[in-house]
């Protein structure tokens, strides 16, 4: 489901991936672009764009990212690395967990004012992992529970009111077991939906542990961030999976 929340969002959400895999077929009903009749420079130009979206989790500075330029420049020369590329997949790992995990402590120091702003809503309580739970409609059909499919409506936003995944914005519900796990839904989503009844509206806010870690979902969700999403609870029904045979006696 586009983002974010393992957006499945499944907001591995992870952009999100599972977040966007999350709400699996919550492709846009916009058509999708051409890439027919792009130059050559506009295309170069995005590949760079790309690039640089997916180093925004590392926060380089001016000069990390000079030294990054200029490992770019002597690749395309052909100059001989100053490491073993052999060791490059681990030197990238390393630096990846070490940068987000800083990244992260970072962003979530700057989100508790927000965390406690909305906990402070009329309504709002916390409820396990520090999810911060609002209902906004209350419900009347039957409550979501585990390994039931549920159909939703939602929106996720960051701290600042951006809107990073909107199945509002397809105009398609997106419909999912409701797991958690590995191939299954952000800890925030599986606490909340038990909580709500077919009908029902609610405000989810997610700190990272809830969420996408610190780790994040780059480019689309920052190591460390906090989400939250209004979540609409359309339908609740029985897993579609098949059950596998009992054994023979």
């Amino acid at each position: 489901m586009k983002l974010v929340l393992s957006l499945f969002l499944m907001l591995s959400l992870s952009s999100c991936d599972k977040l966007k895999e999350m709400n699996s077929g919550s492709k846009s009903d916009k058509a999708t672009p051409k890439a027919e009749g792009a130059s050559t420079k506009d295309t170069l130009n995005a590949m760079g764009y790309e690039s640089g979206r997916q180093l925004m989790a590392y926060d380089l500075s001016s000069s990390e990212l000079n030294t990054w330029f200029k490992g770019v420049k002597e690749g395309l020369a052909g100059k001989e690395s100053k490491v073993d590329l052999k060791t490059v997949p681990m030197l990238k790992a390393k630096f990846r967990d070490e940068r987000s995990k800083k990244v992260a402590a970072k962003e979530k120091e700057a989100s508790k004012p927000y965390l406690a702003k909305m906990l402070k809503e009329d309504g709002a309580k916390k409820i396990a992992n520090g999810v911060i739970f609002r209902t906004l409609v209350e419900g009347k059909g039957k409550n979501g529970a585990i390994d039931k499919v549920v159909e939703v409506h939602y929106k996720g936003m960051f701290k600042d009111g951006k809107t990073f995944d909107s199945s509002y914005d397809r105009k398609k519900p997106v419909k999912f077991p409701l797991k958690s796990g590995p191939m299954g839904l952000i800890p925030c989503w599986v606490e909340s939906l038990q909580l709500m009844k077919e009908g029902g509206k609610a405000k989810l806010t997610c700190p990272s542990e809830a969420a996408y870690g610190d780790r994040g979902r780059p480019p689309v969700i920052p190591p460390g961030a906090v989400l939250t999403f209004e979540v609409e609870l359309l339908s609740v029904t029985d897993d579609v999976a098949p059950k596998p045979p009992a054994p023979k006696k």
